[in-house]
């Protein structure tokens, strides 16, 4: 664009380039030659510069020509979140100035709505570059591209501190949920000294891949579905100990060909998924002395041994390469199938269509009704069956027929006039265990579709055996208050148990409350919510490399991607959102079970610094609105219980412990309760 105004006394040229450009013309581009007239000139060499939120960028602008009369130069019309530092630049024609543009970690917001799936990736403003030589002006218009994307972006040597996953396709792309694209893939060691696969146990690494999942698969980092040629234990190679047993007696994860790499896109603590599944996996099952729950007899274990265990997906944090582009920080995961370590259950084949037809069955509530097989429950739940799998072959009617009529008696008998009978109601066709463990699980996290009953619910039957299971867990990014369009954005709102048909009707038999509460109330006790939170808090640690490297490829830090209800600027703080919601659930769902009033935790007092080994104390007060609480509060440490006191008549203590690490200690205090006051913690920040 060419724009002449009055006469100049030397002519001018203004040239805008992008800071990776060479010279003004910018790399693999070539500057049209400057119109020297008696004229004021301005032709950008370049049409669009790229920013990125929480970076700067620089943009070249040059004045050719001669003669004594200075020109400044400016930007006018810049998005929000973005400055200019070094703005109005003067200089003589013939010289150049450079402006640094720097972009805040929520630049342009208003062009990233939350609202909006799949959100926008990238925003552009026309904005306007500024010569001004005495009563003389010209301007010229560049486009800036506000992106939430840096493909050009690789962790450099020595920044990757977790295994590395490549995946070949020989440059196919792999953009569908239903086709798959074949290839192969190799993980190393994250310094790329030892190949895990093909390794020397498992020399097989073909594959082939889809994008996984739902909502998720429209956003800008898509998710992947795997399945390798030969069944590989990926997460034993990764250093993931599971306590499931083969017939040898060697620990294992699981041996198999199936597993899922979630992108955590909308997650910018990465964990939500993986912090499910750790308490998922966390809760153990009653034996009679040690105060949890028991599943039935005969219940179904992935453990490889009569001992009753739970399953929830095991998983492990790799940095994932496509095609030799590296594409983040990505959770490599178990999918939820039908297998010795995974949901254990036997399997039908289409050659059964008679005979013993009661297990197995592996199902999901799920309103997108994607699986083969679809029924509609009375209360209107659509169920898919995913095991027996009848993709592409025809439906076996006789396998469809029994367990869809079973699952419809079962929910009849949970609405009955005799529900809560233990013979005629819902106890004669659900394993409580399960009921009351998935529940928690789910609520504790305010998972808004798992406890909406919307989808990725999973139960399962066995053979020979009259009980459905709820579980396993899954399909967590959407909560723990990540989440803007319903009130579980709030820790302290009820949400499965108004908002699941099943549990809205459980919640009102006072003997599954009674059990609810007494699950709750031993891993309370026992310290499996607090070690849970804390272990959260240790994993968001060990990611900071990682998530330092996927901010960059990906560079959304505070900006509110769907369905982010508020976005944290680093990820240290994303991690504290999360905990800090989780805490404030656990508080107030403690307060609900046990009909107390909520209590709140403050640090009166605590050292601003620490050195390795010193005596370092804490001031805690813990008040509610009733009456003064009691009882004892645990000072946690690096993840670890470090001291414990008594509340004073004040409902105060001092706690004085020696420091574990030099540098500003981020403690987590726990309030164990009283008999007239709920749980609470804190992290302190």
């Amino acid at each position: 664009m060419v724009q002449r105004f009055s006469s100049l006394s030397a002519a001018a040229f203004v040239c805008a380039a992008a800071a990776t450009a060479t010279g003004c013309g910018g790399a693999g581009s070539t500057a049209p030659a400057p119109v020297l007239v008696d004229s004021f000139t301005v032709m950008p060499a370049q049409s669009n510069l790229t920013i990125y939120p929480g970076s700067a960028q620089t943009l070249a602008v040059t004045v050719p020509g001669t003669g004594p009369t200075p020109v400044t130069i400016g930007l006018s019309g810049l998005p929000s979140g973005i400055t200019v530092t070094s703005e109005p630049a003067t200089v003589l024609p013939g010289a150049s100035a450079v402006l640094t543009l720097t972009a805040a970690t929520n630049a342009d917001a208003e062009a990233f709505p939350s609202t909006v799936l799949p959100g926008p990736g990238s925003a552009t403003t026309n904005v306007t570059v500024n010569a001004t030589a005495g009563s003389v002006t010209a301007t010229a218009t560049v486009a800036l591209v506000v992106s939430l994307s840096n493909a050009a972006f690789s962790p450099a040597a020595g920044q990757t501190d977790l295994p590395v996953l490549r995946i070949d396709t020989g440059n196919v792309p792999v953009t569908s949920t239903e086709t798959d694209v074949s290839g192969t893939v190799t993980i190393t060691s994250a310094d790329g000294s030892t190949s895990l696969l093909p390794g020397s146990g498992d020399s097989d690494n073909t594959a082939t891949f889809h994008v996984h999942g739902n909502t998720t698969s429209v956003m800008p980092k898509l998710p992947y579905t795997m399945k390798l040629g030969t069944s590989v234990d990926l997460l034993g190679l990764l250093g993931v100990q599971c306590p499931y047993v083969t017939s040898s007696g060697k620990a294992i994860c699981d041996k198999s060909k199936s597993y899922v790499l979630l992108a955590n896109y909308d997650d910018k603590s990465l964990l939500r998924d993986w912090a499910a599944s750790y308490l998922a996996n966390a809760i153990p099952y009653g034996d009679g002395s040690n105060g949890y729950l028991a599943e039935a007899a005969g219940s179904p274990t992935p453990s490889g041994t009569s001992t009753l265990m739970p399953w929830a997906p095991h998983s492990a944090f790799v940095e994932l390469y496509l095609n030799g582009q590296y594409e983040g920080n990505y959770q490599l995961i178990e999918k939820v199938n039908v297998d010795s370590h995974r949901v254990n259950i036997p399997e039908l084949t289409e050659q059964d269509t008679t005979g013993d037809l009661t297990g197995g069955y592996l199902m999901e509530i799920d309103a997108h009704e994607d699986e083969a097989f679809v029924f509609v429950t009375p209360h209107n739940l659509p169920i898919g069956l995913i095991d027996p799998d009848f993709t592409p072959d025809p439906e076996v009617a006789a396998q469809t027929a029994y367990i869809s009529q079973y699952v419809d008696t079962a929910e009849n008998a949970m609405f009955s006039s005799s529900y809560t009978d233990p013979t005629q109601g819902w106890r004669a066709y659900f394993d409580e265990a399960a009921l009351v463990n998935y529940y928690i699980v789910t609520d504790v996290m305010g998972n808004v579709d798992g406890g909406a009953f919307y989808s990725s619910v999973y139960l399962y039957k066995s053979v020979d055996n009259p009980l459905l299971y709820m579980g396993p867990a899954w399909d967590f990014d959407i909560s723990a208050g990540n989440v803007n369009y319903q009130p579980i954005v709030n820790p302290t709102v009820p949400w499965t148990q108004t908002e699941s048909p099943w549990y809205r009707q459980l919640f009102t038999d006072p003997g599954f409350v009674a059990d609810v509460r007494q699950q709750w109330n031993t891993m309370k006790s026992n310290g499996i919510l607090s070690d849970w939170v804390t272990s959260i808090d240790q994993q968001g640690t060990m990611l900071t490399q990682s998530a330092q490297n996927n901010f960059a490829r990906w560079p959304m830090l505070g900006e509110t991607v769907w369905p982010n209800a508020s976005a944290q600027t680093t990820y240290a703080d994303s991690v504290a959102a999360l905990t800090d919601w989780i805490n404030l659930r656990i508080g107030y769902l403690d307060s609900e079970l046990n009909q107390q009033p909520q209590s709140a935790i403050k640090l009166t007092a605590q050292p601003a610094e620490a050195a390795k080994g010193g005596a370092i104390t804490y001031s805690i007060a813990v008040s509610s609105h009733a009456e003064v609480p009691t009882g004892k509060v645990t000072l946690y440490l690096s993840g670890h219980a470090a001291g414990t006191a008594e509340l004073d008549a004040a409902g105060q203590a001092r706690i004085t412990v020696t420091a574990p690490s030099s540098g500003k200690l981020h403690p987590m205090v726990v309030y164990g309760g009283d008999t007239h006051h709920a749980i609470a913690q804190l992290f302190a920040r």
